[in-house]
């Protein structure tokens, strides 16, 4: 067998940028994944922020910019009645930007590059089984199938698993059991890219419609004239949990485009592009699950870091594909992955990670509330100081929690 001080099971962003980080410390690195790149990804494409630094870091920025995408510096809220909440991506003199990028693009920029790297070796068309075990039951590589269905083994001191929301990595490491997953925690989604959208600017836009909350539409550039348009809501709204409706969120996306009095102009002359719709689930992080044991790690999708607000993971797939890296590189150095050195990982996820996870997840729950939804979006839409005061907080993951606390409320009925 070939062998590896880790193997990353998942080759998106977070594998790859786990892959990227390892083998800058010099650690022998499989990066594997059942796809051949370039591949399709469901996503609504944003690659924010706290991503283009980690990009910068990696020196490629200049790989995205010169791939078809969209540069966005704003974003605007639509509210159930139509008000209006633009907010700046980016502070004052900030040298950031937030990129729209079909994923297919954006992810083989990250894994060609990861497999270019001298302590990289990347395998495509691999679908993970299970972990290899020593013979003291230590977790001791990976064991698989290649395209053509034979078996493979690689043998790994540590496993770290980027292979997404439904991540094989992650059951076989007892960390989810998805046949009692909680519905509440998960988000149904899907998108479809479009031509020759009505009105289609350089700024993401968010449609809080009172026939998809809990949850909302979204319309993003992507670059050439086309349009990635989709729709979240929590699955168990979708699957009439509590008394509910179930609901088709499909039809009744594609309803709305062709109805609703401020959608239905701009899509008339709008052309699908055919094939592009994609359904996935995204497990969100009010959810915790276990991130490491002995013997292995998960990063993002496979982790449930999806940030349960505005159902984004990118940003948080590589930053923690970063922290995972660099607990790999350490406990290696002492000898203590199997030894709960990795567990440190997990420490650090929810240290760095945490606030603003649970923070977003408490504002969720806040939206499904319509009459609050509307109350604040009117607020900010016909007072500048308001609308001034949730920009910075926005901005400021310390002070966005205060959009989640009575006295913020307070404060508006008075202002």
């Amino acid at each position: 067998m070939d062998r590896f001080d880790v193997a990353v099971v998942g080759g998106g962003p977070g594998g790859a940028t786990a892959a990227a980080f390892l083998s800058r410390a010099g650690l022998r690195t499989l990066l594997v994944d059942r796809e051949r790149f370039p591949r399709d990804k469901s996503c609504g494409d944003a690659v924010c922020t706290k991503s283009v630094r980690i990009l910068r870091e990696l020196g490629l920025t200049g790989a995205v910019e010169r791939e078809v995408c969209a540069r966005v510096e704003s974003q605007v809220m639509v509210g159930p009645d139509g008000e209006c909440l633009h907010l700046p991506l980016l502070g004052a003199g900030s040298t950031d930007i937030v990129y729209v990028i079909r994923r297919r693009r954006f992810d083989n920029i990250l894994f060609q590059h990861a497999r270019s790297l001298p302590q990289v070796t990347a395998v495509e068309g691999f679908s993970f089984a299970d972990f290899l075990r020593a013979g003291d039951g230590n977790i001791a590589g990976i064991v698989g199938t290649d395209a053509e269905g034979r078996e493979r083994r690689y043998a790994a001191s540590i496993v770290i698993g980027a292979d997404g929301a439904m991540s094989r990595v992650a059951a076989r490491a007892g960390a989810y059991n998805f046949s009692r997953k909680s519905h509440d925690h998960w988000i149904a989604a899907f998108r479809i890219y479009f031509r020759d959208v009505g009105g289609l600017a350089d700024e993401m836009e968010i449609h809080f419609l009172d026939e998809l909350l809990p949850g909302y539409l979204w319309i993003f550039p992507v670059g050439g004239g086309e349009a990635n348009v989709g729709a979240g809501m929590i699955e168990s709204a979708v699957r009439g949990r509590r008394g509910g409706t179930k609901i088709n969120l499909r039809q009744r996306t594609y309803q709305l485009l062709t109805t609703h009095p401020r959608l239905r102009q701009r899509f008339a002359g709008a052309k699908e592009i055919a094939g592009s719709f994609r359904g996935w689930q995204l497990p969100c992080a009010s959810e915790r699950r276990r991130l490491a044991g002995d013997g292995w790690m998960l990063v993002g999708d496979a982790a449930s870091l999806v940030d349960p607000f505005s159902g984004e993971g990118i940003s948080n797939a590589m930053h923690s594909a970063m922290l995972a890296a660099e607990c790999a590189a350490q406990s290696l150095r002492e000898g203590t992955a199997h030894a709960g050195g990795l567990r440190r990982y997990q420490v650090r996820v929810w240290k760095e990670m945490g606030p603003e996870l649970d923070t977003a997840y408490r504002m969720q729950k806040l939206a499904r509330h319509k009459w609050l939804l509307r109350f604040v979006l009117n607020r900010a839409a016909t007072r500048p100081r308001v609308r001034q005061a949730i920009v910075e907080m926005m901005r400021d993951p310390q002070k966005v929690r205060a959009l989640t606390r009575p006295s913020f409320y307070l404060q508006l009925l008075t202002s």
